[in-house]
């Protein structure tokens, strides 16, 4: 399943299922709903029969390359938000301890974590998330 959350200015997106099977969640930040759910959606199915490395250029789901980042889950201070999505998982009889974020360039293709980088969206999931609900 794909939940997202619009908060402002950039909605973000994760799933919730995939750690019984994959060890991990992914989050995606920053774009469309409808591009978003489709993503997570395929990389899902992809990584259920394939191992992606984290920093790997994925070039064939999309008109944009992705890579992914794998970052552990981070103690209360975490946004609510993500709290309230590892409160769905512990409902479904289990812990996410990771999530890999799906990362995606900005107009000159250039990552979140390359020099340079140059978008509106940092794609730091505590700068959407925050711990301060009333931003959304």
């Amino acid at each position: 399943m794909v939940q997202a959350v619009m908060a402002q200015p950039f909605a973000f997106f994760y799933t919730v299922g995939m750690t019984p099977v994959l060890g991990y969640e992914l989050v995606l930040i920053g774009l469309p709903r409808d591009l978003a759910g489709s993503f997570l959606n395929t990389l899902a199915a992809r990584l259920r029969e394939t191992t992606i490395a984290d920093g790997e250029l994925i070039e064939d789901l999309s008109n944009l390359p992705l890579k992914l980042r794998t970052q552990q889950v981070v103690d209360a201070s975490t946004g609510e938000d993500l709290r309230e999505a590892l409160a769905l998982a512990f409902s479904l009889g289990y812990a996410p301890t990771s999530f890999r974020q799906v990362l995606w360039p900005d107009p000159m293709g250039r990552f979140p974590d390359e020099a340079g980088y140059d978008y509106p969206c940092s794609q730091n999931v505590l700068d959407v998330i925050g711990p301060d609900r009333t931003q959304h």
